[in-house]
């Protein structure tokens, strides 16, 4: 009992020892952003205060939700961050101070890491201290850890994963208890980054090693199966929710996700991904010299036995993970924290290195010297990212933190804002926000999937809110949003900042919105055709992501199909004289096609097809199963014009097809009707 006392007192001084070492190294780290920032705590990337909104809505009981009272929201991928940030406004925290509470938890996330770090070296403290000042010695990670985000909570999580399984893999006893432990682990990491699915599965295979000549089954299973069910449990909540198993953020980031692109596009992205992630973390951050000991460290680990399982482990789950999420598209950008996991798995692996090149030597101290030399060599490197810290941090203070707070200041309280993946605007204005990207739900409708399709699929979105439920005001970036921002938008203030490094465009501007170009009540334009058809039976509105889905549209992609959107022209029953109204499309280039299916017209008969194309008039040439016709239509300045054939042969669930030809057509809506008598 004495000495089990003696070892709870002996791992809390040492955790005590971790987390204030974390915390001097941290604040030396960040303090010259918070004196840029006016003595505010910095933030350098406007993410962090969108999981502020979410542990703002969970601490006010509305778990899994950006905007308390707007419902579920899937643009949260890492749900247990939330949690863990929730007891900040318990504690009664405000504004940037919630980001300080963030600070503190990620030095305690380290401080247990090195805990595990030093289970799996299996030797002192001081070994395992040592480690630890390699994590935060590199400028990429540093920036990572103490920027607010998930990403230490979820790298402590899987070192401690990693620690459980190595001892299901290698322990004489306890084996089913230390694997079910890893399986917990497991789940918290997937539910704190879903790419964490990967090194669970190799870290069940680890646990599964230690099984000899008994079933592999069920320690994997152990391991595996918690975070697979977290894993279903979030899709099968995203389905329920939102009607899409995928989360918003792997919707709208990822490059399977974009529909314009083609496989090489895609291939060079993620080379471009790597590439980046060599030339300005691995030969900038670390240089040739830190990369060298860290190779013949971690080459010496693969090769010791004792630690050869865990470090091929880091090594395989290292390189694994860096090309999982170079499949991002937003890879490479935000100070390369995607890769921040991947990277402290290559340091883990030279630490355990250290700790062989000391058992080798017999000298615990020479293993200790070796990592000590590494931090160095790496932290004589980590001026620059210190600086990008600073200004990234000065940025997002003065522009986005800027704008929610003057938004908090002069918007009425039933104001409802229009953001673009913001997050320091909806939290410090207080104001419920519309997110143009998707990430916040809003009444259930895909604005995400929209957002992957373009501006003006967002836009067809806001068309079908009702008046009153959409955005009063926008808080956009022009350059990212011309179409919201010079159609619908009222300039009322903006703010510029100067040295932009990290946000989206140096001005932010707040608009009033002005959603005359839709029209209102009998003057809407809602899928109306430009004259009476005798009552149309089917329309698909192009661009409009229930309308497309509706109508199983197949879209000329890739390299071509893309959203556009324009306020023309448009004659039509009920609307007056020269209205002008809105309207999204998509391209069709020249030899492409686009197809759909019609729906709810009854038995296959000749009914009337009409067209609506741009002021560039269209060139069509439409096939059915029943028939086929060609449509065009002159150029006409500044007005939509429209086409049709009336005896097409179409029926319920027959797939129609329109072709551009000789050059590119723009389709906007499509009527299907009984022809005329």
């Amino acid at each position: 009992m004495t000495l089990g006392r003696s070892s709870t007192r002996a791992r809390a001084a040492f955790l005590a020892v971790a987390a204030a070492g974390a915390l001097a190294a941290g604040l030396a780290f960040v303090w010259p952003a918070r004196v840029a920032c006016g003595g505010a705590w910095p933030a350098p990337l406007d993410d962090v205060y969108i999981h502020a909104n979410f542990a703002r809505a969970t601490a006010s009981g509305h778990p899994f939700e950006w905007i308390a009272g707007q419902g579920y929201s899937s643009g949260e991928t890492a749900p247990l961050y939330p949690l863990l940030l929730a007891p900040a406004f318990w504690l009664g925290l405000r504004g940037e101070a919630v980001v300080a509470f963030a600070f503190g938890l990620a030095a305690l996330a380290l401080a247990t890491a090195c805990a595990k770090l030093r289970d799996l070296q299996g030797q002192g403290g001081a070994l395992a201290l040592a480690g630890g000042l390699t994590w935060v010695s590199v400028g990429a990670l540093a920036f990572t850890w103490f920027s607010g985000m998930e990403a230490a909570a979820f790298f402590a999580v899987t070192l401690a994963a990693l620690a459980s399984a190595e001892s299901a893999r290698s322990g004489l006893r306890g084996r089913a208890q230390a694997a079910r432990s890893a399986g917990r682990w497991g789940a918290a990491m997937v539910a704190l980054r879903p790419e964490g699915l990967l090194l669970v599965g190799l870290f069940a295979l680890l646990a599964a090693r230690g099984a000899r000549s008994r079933s592999p089954w069920p320690p994997l299973l152990r391991v595996a199966l918690p975070a697979a069910l977290v894993q279903a449990t979030v899709m099968a909540a995203n389905r329920a929710l939102t009607g899409d198993l995928a989360s918003a953020g792997a919707r709208l980031k990822l490059l399977a996700s974009n529909p314009y692109l083609d496989d090489v596009a895609r291939t060079k992205e993620v080379v471009m991904n790597l590439l980046s992630f060599k030339w300005k973390v691995l030969d900038t951050d670390l240089g040739p010299a830190a990369l060298a000991a860290l190779g013949a460290l971690g080459l010496l680990g693969a090769l010791g036995r004792r630690t050869r399982h865990a470090t091929l482990a880091c090594v395989i789950g290292a390189l694994g993970f860096s090309m999982l999420v170079s499949l991002n598209g937003a890879a490479r950008y935000q100070g390369f924290r995607y890769y921040a996991p991947a990277l402290g798995l290559a340091l883990t692996a030279g630490a355990l290195g250290a700790s062989e090149l000391g058992r080798l030597a017999r000298s615990r101290a020479l293993g200790v010297a070796s990592l000590v030399a590494l931090a160095l060599l790496t932290g004589a490197r980590a001026g620059a990212a210190r600086r990008f810290f600073t200004q990234a941090s000065e940025n997002v203070h003065l522009q986005q933190v800027a704008m929610g707070k003057k938004l908090s200041r002069e918007l009425p309280g039933d104001a409802i804002v229009l953001v673009g993946d913001a997050g320091a605007i909806p939290f410090f204005s207080e104001r419920r926000s519309v997110d143009a990207l998707g990430l916040g739900g809003y009444r259930r409708l895909p604005f995400v999937r929209a957002a992957v399709l373009g501006e003006g699929a967002m836009l067809e979105q806001l068309e079908r809110l009702a008046p009153a439920e959409r955005p009063t005001h926008f808080a956009l970036y022009p350059t990212w949003f011309p179409l919201a921002t010079g159609l619908f938008g009222r300039e009322l203030a903006h703010v510029t900042i100067e040295n932009n490094v990290i946000c989206g465009s140096p001005t932010k501007v707040l608009y009033a919105a002005d959603y005359a170009p839709f029209g209102a009540g009998d003057d809407r334009d809602l899928g109306s055709p430009p004259t009476a058809l005798g009552g149309p039976v089917d329309c698909l509105d192009v661009a409009d992501v229930q309308s497309e889905e509706a109508h199983a549209l197949v879209a000329p992609t890739p390299n071509s199909g893309y959203v556009g959107a324009r306020v023309a022209r448009l004659e039509g029953p009920g609307l007056p004289p020269e209205a002008r109204r809105f309207d999204a499309g998509r391209a069709i280039a020249e030899d492409r096609a686009l197809s759909f299916v019609a729906r709810g017209l009854g038995a296959r008969a000749a009914r009337r097809l009409l067209v609506r194309g741009d002021d560039d008039g269209l060139d069509l040439h439409v096939s059915a199963p029943g028939g086929a016709c060609d449509l065009r239509a002159e150029r006409r300045p500044g007005a939509f014009t429209h086409a049709s054939c009336d005896a097409l042969q179409v029926g319920d669930g027959d797939t129609v097809s329109l072709t551009a030809r000789g050059r590119e057509s723009r389709v906007y809506h499509v009527w299907l009707a009984e022809p005329e008598r």
